[in-house]
């Protein structure tokens, strides 16, 4: 896997990182100072989580300290009696770099502490801790302007990383960002438009040429993206359709006119038994990946060279072609080379576009997937921290190139710890707000966030909005269906897994979503012959016979079918299913056997730990102490927003810690 370097920066040392120098003593309190200014949008840097493994840690502090705007000291008893402090100190006035002390004990500096901060700011955190906090952002923000020459923005602008793990230990580093209205967005370029110039059928049948050109028109089409044109277009998008063993292949090229230069080109294979929906299933994958390059070639602030929209156009498929479903079962390690790729193609796009936020974005949430999925991958510590690295400066980047890019919160929502959930939904809010008109995944990513802390009405909300932008996607359509579902709306649901396998007929996600419905909606006849269709590997088969079991209603059926589902080992793909099985037949036990393990590591298998078909579990006392490793108890303390099955009359006790 490429691992790409550290981002390179020459900006002024007003946008440089806050030196925080604190004794080991009282490094709880220095993470929680650096936790409010990073809240405040002040990037800051701290030995015990900025050193990589293997680096020279005193070298480190010294090119730290070297390369800081400003140094804020955590002052003392024990920071009074530090010999490193005095020698960090020391550094910073050698290099001139400003120290601010904030006292966080009634402590006076003696001997060398009373020369060297004889002259400092003083800031006494002892009464009011959030109003010397914001004493020092206003410090650090009149450093800023002494040591740049020029004024301030009004606003902080940089994102910064969070602490929620342990210093010293290789984490993926969290970033926090605050987003605010004041910022002036880029000039959008005039709206691109497409020309669907040739489509040809070979060896299909009569109509199919004409059906697929008019459902691409239909697809692309967008008062705010792009605009179809019959000549004297942007591109030209040309076709051809062919029978391909059975099933219909529909290529498609996108190219310069005036050069005749091809920037894309991909073939959508579509089964036959999806009939009348073939084109418009083709059509829509088509769009998405036009749709995605083209609206972010608008929001460039300079025209994209050729290169870097094929390099767009190249990142958008490998991001959304096909069905786009949520997938089940989940197949992670498949997905390796698609992140290399992206990965690779993000780092090119960095090459040829710098000056575009969205070349910095994209490789942060690249680079952020690749150090997340480091274990299933296979790749190194050393290489997952650096990969952290620069995703967490991507961002930074990204967001000094445009405040207003909502992708770059997207990316740094990915970055926060998992179990933080409070800063995770504030990134992805900040990105749905800022969410353009050509995608909608930034509103799918918010309402998956929420379905993941209980809260589906609001995730309807987001994933609807998400269609209004992209009508057909199908990821949007199973959230939506599965934030009925979880809301208690099963007609809503339904509604929308009929629009869903309609549109979408004959694909693997349609038959996803229509087993999800099934075991949701309790219909086990449903499920037992879906499941057929899906659990094709031998050491699947005890799925389908054990919703077979469920569907005959014979007990001693059932009894034999839970023997061999327990057996079964531990497998991320199955572990939904396994689980919800389970549930059905009243086996807490061994459902929270299964599922208590996995869900305390950063899994897919944390989506349905709140849905509703594992309800009967939340009067078990281990479910209870997952949430809390999880994490979502403290989010809905401190949210104020408590999961919408606490408002049922039969509220579980966990809602009574809330």
């Amino acid at each position: 896997m490429n691992v790409p370097g550290p981002v390179s920066s020459n900006d002024s040392r007003a946008a440089r990182p806050v030196f925080i120098s604190f004794s080991s003593t009282n490094q709880d309190r220095a993470i929680e100072l650096s936790e409010a200014l990073e809240a405040r949008a002040v990037r800051c840097w701290m030995s015990c989580r900025d050193v990589d493994p293997g680096e020279n840690y005193q070298e480190a502090i010294v090119q730290a300290i070297r390369g800081a705007r400003a140094m804020v000291l955590v002052f003392s008893s024990a920071a009074n009696s530090s010999d490193e402090i005095k020698k960090e100190l020391s550094l910073a006035s050698r290099n001139r770099i400003p120290v601010i002390a904030v006292r966080i004990e009634n402590a006076e500096p003696t001997d060398a502490f009373a020369y060297e901060l004889s002259t400092r700011q003083w800031i006494d955190a002892l009464h009011g801790w959030d109003m010397a906090i914001d004493r020092l952002v206003s410090s650090l923000d009149h450093v800023g302007q002494a040591i740049a020459g020029e004024p301030l923005p009004t606003r902080p602008r940089l994102l910064s990383p969070r602490v929620a793990t342990v210093c010293g230990a290789v984490a993926l580093v969290g970033v926090l960002a605050v987003g605010l209205y004041f910022w002036r967005p880029f000039p959008r370029s005039e709206r691109l438009t497409v020309q669907i110039a040739d489509i040809k059928a070979v060896d299909v049948p009569q109509g199919s040429a004409l059906a697929f050109q008019q459902a691409l028109a239909d697809a692309i089409s967008d008062e705010n993206v792009v605009q179809i044109k019959d000549k004297d277009a942007t591109y030209a998008l040309t076709g051809t359709i062919t029978n391909l063993d059975g099933k219909f292949d529909y290529a498609v090229r996108l190219t310069n006119p005036l050069s005749g230069d091809v920037l894309w080109s991909a073939n959508r294979t579509v089964d036959m038994a999806a009939g009348a929906a073939g084109p418009q299933q083709a059509a829509a994958s088509v769009s998405w990946v036009v749709r995605c390059a083209l609206g972010d070639a608008m929001e460039s602030p300079r025209p994209l060279s050729e290169q870097a929209l094929s390099l767009y156009l190249q990142h958008c498929q490998l991001d959304l072609w096909g069905d786009g479903g949520l997938r089940w079962p989940l197949q992670v390690k498949s997905d390796k080379n698609v992140v290399s790729r992206r990965l690779d193609i993000a780092n090119q796009l960095i090459a040829d576009a710098p000056y575009f936020s969205r070349s910095w974005s994209l490789l942060a949430r690249d680079a952020g997937a690749a150090a997340v999925l480091a274990t299933p991958f296979g790749t190194s510590p050393q290489a997952a921290a650096k990969l952290s690295v620069t995703a967490r400066d991507a961002v930074h980047r990204a967001l000094q190139l445009d405040p207003r890019d909502g992708y770059a919160y997207l990316s740094a929502a990915y970055l926060v710890p998992w179990r933080d959930w409070t800063q995770r939904e504030a990134m992805h809010k900040r990105s749905a707000e800022l969410s353009g008109r050509h995608c909608g995944c930034e509103h799918e990513q918010y309402a998956l966030l929420l379905l993941r802390v209980g809260r589906p009405s609001d995730a309807i909300v987001e994933a609807q909005r998400a269609l209004d932008i992209q009508p057909n996607s199908a990821s949007a359509l199973d959230l939506l269906a599965i934030s009925y579902y979880a809301a208690g709306h099963v007609a809503d649901g339904d509604r929308v897994v009929a629009s869903r396998t309609s549109f979408w007929k004959g694909t693997s996600g349609s038959l996803n979503m229509t087993l999800y419905q099934a075991i949701e909606t309790k219909r086990w006849a449903q499920a037992a012959d879906v499941s057929k269709q899906i659990f094709d590997q031998p050491s699947e088969a005890p799925l389908v016979e054990a919703f077979a079991a469920l569907a005959s209603g014979n007990q001693a059926r059932i009894a034999s079918a839970r023997s061999v589902v327990v057996a079964m080992p531990l497998d991320l793909a199955v572990i939904q299913p396994r689980v919800s099985f389970l549930v059905a037949i009243g086996d807490s036990r061994e459902a929270m056997a299964i599922l208590t393990p996995q869900t305390l590591k950063r899994e897919p298998a944390m989506d349905y730990v709140l849905d509703p078909q594992v309800a009967p579990l939340r009067t078990d006392p281990a479910w209870i102490e997952m949430l809390k490793q999880r994490g979502m108890i403290y989010y809905w303390r401190k949210s104020k927003k408590a999961p919408e099955f606490c408002k049922s009359a039969k509220a579980p006790p966990v809602c009574q810690m809330i």
